[in-house]
């Protein structure tokens, strides 16, 4: 990848990398040597060959990437967990992974913590009965609401800003805060379209040190987006 094409991360600004996982299989088997002995028994424990190669690419290329900003070896980039989380040992920066089908979901920012998620639109017979259960009251109506040909997407956009929610705060999705509205949560949402895919961005407002941001604070925030 190209070092140069990365601007500066600048504090408050997030990164946003989306990802596509369909490569070919000498890129796949690049990327396979980067993983440490624990991803590689992970990638060995999947069944079919589409599912290692999503898992080799998305995590290969979340190595590349965060070599750069580390500014080290991707190879030899050690992560920590907490809660599930990743992070880097002795790195000021943090980010999240999400990804679904064929696209993957990178999200950097310096010092914020920071949940994304990445769904593909597609067919679900029965996401009216998962909404009623699990969504609130307001969403429910919004998504009842919508024209019948944008309901799955609204429904995907609402269940990724849960997730983003709950990948940030280290929540489990279906806590009892997770079904308050997003006003009611501390946290940013930035919505995000690429294709047939929605994701969704969630940044801690408690990092801020002055008053809670405004709309217009928000959008300046997030301003980088690379695909590659």
């Amino acid at each position: 990848m190209q070092h140069t094409n990365i601007p500066a991360l600048v504090e408050k600004d997030v990164h946003l990398w989306l990802i596509p996982l369909e490569r070919k299989h000498s890129f796949v088997d690049g990327l396979a040597k980067l993983l440490d002995d624990e991803e590689t028994a992970r990638v060995e424990k999947f069944r079919s060959e589409q599912l290692r190669r999503r898992f080799i690419v998305s995590h290969g290329r979340l190595r590349e990437i965060l070599g750069v900003y580390a500014d080290k070896s991707p190879k030899w980039l050690s992560f920590t967990y907490q809660n599930g989380k990743p992070s880097l040992k002795d790195c000021k920066f943090e980010f999240n992974l999400s990804h679904s089908h064929e696209m993957a979901a990178l999200a950097i920012t310096r010092g914020i913590p920071i949940g994304i998620d990445i769904e593909k639109v597609r067919p679900i017979p029965n996401y009216l009965e998962i909404a009623q259960r699990f969504f609130t009251e307001d969403e429910v109506r919004k998504l009842r609401n919508s024209p019948a040909t944008d309901q799955l997407r609204t429904f995907f956009l609402v269940w990724t800003h849960k997730e983003a929610r709950a990948k940030a705060t280290g929540e489990g999705l279906f806590s009892s805060s997770e079904r308050h509205t997003a006003d009611e949560k501390p946290k940013l949402i930035h919505t995000f379209c690429q294709a047939d895919y929605v994701g969704a961005i969630c940044i801690d407002q408690h990092s801020f040190a002055n008053a809670k941001p405004t709309e217009d604070q928000v959008e300046d925030i997030l301003v980088q987006t690379f695909t590659q």
